[in-house]
């Protein structure tokens, strides 16, 4: 199931994953959450934010919106939110000189 989230970059539903392996929505993010540690859709909203983290270390990054929809988010706002709850930062700051991914990372 790990390997089925992280293949589609974190964008595999919940409930196709149960039907996929035969439970049910709640057994397997018991089971999910037994195994790894984190819920399985809480799991699946970091493999999406490594996508972006990816996005913008490419040589010319492209701009928010395209980034925001590779990584399969359903629109720009909802990656700032998604950003903001992991990072603390928007975006742009995140981007800024003093915020660039290279200082953020150490």
């Amino acid at each position: 199931m790990l390997q089925r989230l992280a293949a589609t970059g974190g964008t595999a539903r919940i409930g196709e994953l149960a039907r996929e392996v035969g439970w049910s929505h709640k057994h397997l993010i018991t089971r999910f959450t037994q195994q790894v540690g984190l819920a399985p859709k809480a799991v699946a909203r970091l493999v999406r934010f490594d996508r972006v983290l990816r996005a913008l270390e490419r040589p010319g990054a492209p701009g928010w919106e395209r980034i925001a929809a590779e990584a399969g988010y359903a629109d720009q706002p909802h990656l700032v939110r998604e950003f903001r709850a992991f990072t603390g930062l928007t975006p742009t700051a995140f981007r800024a000189p003093s915020g660039s991914c290279s200082a953020a990372r150490g």
